[in-house]
């Protein structure tokens, strides 16, 4: 199964390093408000030149129920087209939006849904052709995925977080928290045959 490891910060200076380990095939990395954390065009190009694919996550503060409504759902997906474009994404390439605590069953099936119906619905009409993957716990992944909300799955590290199983199909599995040529990063494991990295438009070659 090929590896990869999830961050938060520029990884552009990184490259050189984290190519000589070969042993990571992609790498995780954040739009959202806040430009340090987020991904910008220079360092996808620099990912992409270097043959490391990109696994787009959304994340601002989605650790509570109250982030989840239909209103920040449509901005969130409004922010994510636009910055997911503005590295050159295309067709294909999914963003994983992400709920980031143990969520409970009526969460999930209340406001998490409601938000995830409105970015869905932004995602799937935009001109793009992007698609839809979820970060979470194991019942967030699958609920989302038996409503065809989402595409794509991302079970979370967290072991006592309601559905964690292993054993299933999930997109991609995260591991534990460590270090990667000087990088705080999540490891990940991919654990199916596709995970909707970005693919470039060819205007972006």
């Amino acid at each position: 199964m090929q590896k990869g490891f999830d961050v938060r910060f520029d990884t552009t200076r990184n490259i050189p390093a984290i190519v000589a380990l070969e042993r990571y095939a992609f790498i995780g990395r954040y739009l959202c408000e806040n430009p340090l954390k987020r991904i910008h065009p220079a360092e996808a190009q620099a990912l992409r030149q270097a043959n490391l694919a990109i696994a787009l996550i959304y994340e601002d503060s989605p650790k509570t129920s109250a982030y989840f409504t239909s209103a920040r759902g449509a901005q969130d997906a409004a922010r994510a087209i636009q910055q997911a474009q503005n590295l050159g994404a295309g067709a294909g390439t999914a963003i994983y939006f992400t709920v980031d605590y143990d969520a409970s069953a009526n969460d999930v099936a209340e406001p998490i849904s409601l938000y995830f119906h409105a970015v869905a619905s932004a995602v799937r009409n935009d001109v793009n052709g992007f698609v839809m993957g979820v970060y979470g716990s194991g019942m967030t992944c699958t609920a989302l995925h038996a409503n065809k909300l989402v595409d794509y799955t991302w079970l979370a590290q967290s072991t006592k977080w309601r559905g964690y199983d292993l054993k299933k199909q999930w997109s991609i599995i995260q591991g534990s928290s460590g270090e990667v040529c000087s990088l705080s990063v999540d490891t990940d494991t991919l654990n199916s045959e596709t995970f909707g990295p970005v693919q470039f438009r060819e205007s972006t070659a």
